[in-house]
């Protein structure tokens, strides 16, 4: 028996259904869980990703239609990584490189074969001698008051 509803899960498959991933190559795509959680019998934590292959797609959509949610939301690439290596964080962008891999059954299927994190780009300092233009509008305030309300006086 699912615990998902079927909203639930229509929705999950259709957020990992948005990338789909046809061929080998280097992809952005999203972390889609917490995996510091768990860790299997290998000492490595699973990553789950919000993208899916065509075939993926395929199998999620059977298992939404047989009534399947949780085995639905379940399916989308994933990769394992070691403890001690690099573990990306839940809505993290990472890239996931894709190449062709034996299965259980000896096919070649589309699957992640080496995850690694984005390069942070570091901002552009922007110097306070650009700003010299508008110095005079960094001027006192009190300055600036004391000015007005000399003039206010004079009026009276």
């Amino acid at each position: 028996m699912s615990t998902l509803s079927p909203k639930s899960a229509v929705q999950i498959v259709k957020s990992k259904a948005k990338n789909i991933l046809t061929t080998t190559g280097k992809y952005e795509v999203v972390v889609s869980n917490d995996c510091t959680n768990y860790v299997n019998d290998k000492n490595q934590h699973i990553v789950n990703l919000r993208a899916m292959t065509p075939e993926m797609k395929s199998e999620a959509m059977q298992l939404l239609r047989d009534g399947k949610y949780d085995d639905a939301a379940n399916i989308n690439l994933t990769h394992n990584v070691f403890t001690d290596g690099y573990v990306p964080a839940k809505g993290e962008t990472v890239f996931a490189q894709l190449g062709y891999v034996k299965n259980r059954k000896d096919e070649d299927v589309l699957r992640i074969t080496a995850l690694s994190p984005m390069p942070v780009s570091k901002a552009v300092v922007t110097a306070a001698s650009e700003f010299d233009e508008f110095a005079n509008l960094l001027e006192d305030d009190s300055v600036e008051a004391t000015t007005e309300a000399k003039a206010e006086v004079q009026l009276d």
